[in-house]
């Protein structure tokens, strides 16, 4: 039972640190101590220095022997790769769906984390807003009976998912997601696949698009080449 609580508040502590990481409480090149981690978390050194060791797996936290532990620079090379990565699993997903069709719960689903994403861009309020972008990719994922695919670009993106972060504050982009997001699920609902495809690879394509204006705005969050 004792073990069972451990790895229960491991995995929470992992998941807290990663989330602040991703939405960018903890900014890329920032110092994390590993003791005002453990009080802020109210718990032992142990669980914070595992959770980091998984997240510099990850790409997402740099750890030097005596020297400290930092939220890693945005590598655009793993931003390109995750990118890939993920485009592939989506468009992979669309042909699963072209099989097995979409249910009407699962587009009705859609339609309302498009809305919360709305909702949110009306506050200003990045990270609900792509939380609910998170989410209505995963309903499509679970849709096609493929939602361990969408686990797993959760876990290996993280790259990936700072820059969609940092894109929020980029002029217009928000709001062309949604409309994107809109002409999708329409496309969807119509069963025009050869769109849909279109939609979706322009919809995640858009972020190369949005990169020097990111860099350019935010350059000490990245690594130099």
């Amino acid at each position: 039972m004792q073990e069972t609580v451990r790895t229960l508040n491991s995995q929470y502590i992992y998941d807290k640190i990663k989330k602040e990481i991703i939405y960018l409480d903890l900014k890329p090149g920032e110092e994390l101590s590993i003791l005002e981690l453990s009080q802020k978390l109210k718990v032992s050194r142990s669980p914070i220095r595992d959770a980091l060791v998984r997240l510099q797996d990850e790409g997402l936290v740099n750890m030097l022997p005596q020297r400290g532990s930092w939220v890693s620079l945005i590598d655009l090379d793993m931003v390109h790769d995750e990118l890939f990565f993920r485009l592939s699993l989506e468009l992979s997903t669309l042909k699963r769906l072209e099989e097995t069709e979409i249910g009407s719960s699962y587009l009705k689903k859609m339609e309302y984390l498009v809305e919360l994403q709305k909702e949110a861009l009306t506050h200003e309020d990045g990270a609900s807003y792509y939380e609910a972008d998170d989410k209505m990719h995963e309903t499509y994922f679970e849709a096609a009976g493929l939602k361990r695919f969408w686990d797993i670009i959760l876990k290996e993106a993280g790259n990936y998912r700072r820059m969609r972060i940092l894109s929020f504050y980029a002029n217009n982009i928000p709001s062309v997601n949604i409309e994107q997001h809109r002409e999708l699920i329409s496309a969807l609902e119509s069963k025009n696949w050869k769109s849909a495809k279109k939609i979706l690879t322009s919809h995640l394509l858009k972020l190369n698009n949005e990169t020097k204006s990111i860099i350019k705005k935010y350059p000490a969050y990245f690594q130099e080449k």
